[in-house]
């Protein structure tokens, strides 16, 4: 079973096969990934039938060459897609995200350790704080972002 955190980087990767067939070292450059943390991935997409890989013998150091399989990944790749933006969807909506965002909007003259005191409770939930981070909503320095601040705005009639 994939996890929606393992969901990102499967589509990462595939999008970038997509694009052009590569070997390992290749693909692991393009996407700054440990060659461990890779060989994993390509497990689970290699498990699902989305590629193969071709050894290369006639080059130097028989590299593998990663080739995608375009048929087989459309038709999973949309619900794979989905639910990457149902659970998307899900984070925005939660209740938490305009907890954080007005928190950090409130008093711009916080310092960083008193907001880090008022926001301790939200570290206990750090997955959904990641997440908001990794959207770009918000900034590891404890301040709003511009993107976050026009979120907020749009979507100010879901309060708490």
């Amino acid at each position: 079973m994939v996890t929606t955190k393992q969901i990102g980087t499967l589509i990462l990767i595939m999008e970038s096969l997509k694009k052009k067939e590569m070997s390992i070292s290749e693909l692991q450059k393009k996407l700054g990934m440990k060659r461990s943390t890779l060989i994993y991935y390509l497990g689970i997409i290699e498990e699902k039938g989305w590629l193969s890989k071709e050894v290369q013998k006639n080059i130097q150091g028989s590299p593998t060459i990663l080739k995608f399989k375009k048929k087989e990944y459309e038709v999973a790749g949309k619900d794979l897609l989905k639910k990457q933006n149902e659970e998307e969807q899900k984070m925005l909506n939660h209740p938490l995200t305009f907890e954080v965002l007005k928190l950090l909007k409130q008093d711009a003259s916080l310092t960083s350790k008193e907001l880090h005191g008022k926001t301790t409770d939200y570290f206990r939930k750090a997955s959904h704080l990641n997440w908001l981070i990794q959207k770009g909503l918000i900034i590891q320095e404890f301040k709003i972002t511009p993107e976050g601040e026009r979120f907020l705005k749009e979507n100010s009639t879901n309060t708490l």
